[in-house]
């Protein structure tokens, strides 16, 4: 599954076959798929992570974010909007920060290319049989 930010781009787990001298292995990894308007925008890139067409994207819950604070609906939204501007608006002034999601990775920007390292742990907590192959690969 995976999950749609407005206006920053989309998380999703993969499903991809790799293949062993003998074996074909089965893994589960993270993507990140950076949003086309602000890819133009900032005039950054992102390696192309294929989100396949068998993924079901949806819409970030707010209501489920709701569930961590004790604000309204319209202050969760809000904030989340104004995040993504700023962060945005600070890589077009070439100021590359990083933005951090929490158990998720760290989002940052070198050379023109904007890219998302996931933490060991989140992909550790995504695929549990092939661990190693699945860091390697992601």
């Amino acid at each position: 599954q995976g999950v749609l930010v407005k206006g920053l781009g989309i998380f999703a787990v993969v499903r991809e076959k790799l293949w062993g001298k003998e074996v074909e292995y089965v893994i589960q990894r993270p993507v990140f798929q950076l949003d086309a308007d602000l890819s133009r925008l900032l005039n950054v890139k992102d390696p192309q992570e294929n989100i396949f067409d068998d993924v079901e994207v949806e819409p970030l819950n707010y209501k489920w974010l709701l569930r961590a604070t004790s604000f309204p609906l319209h202050v969760v939204e809000g904030f989340v909007e104004e995040t993504i501007l700023l962060y945005a608006l600070q890589l077009w002034a070439g100021q590359n920060r990083p933005f951090i999601f929490k158990n998720i990775g760290v989002l940052s920007s070198t050379q023109g290319f904007l890219c998302l390292h996931f933490y060991r742990s989140c992909v550790e907590a995504l695929e549990k049989r092939e661990t190693i192959l699945t860091l390697l690969h992601t």
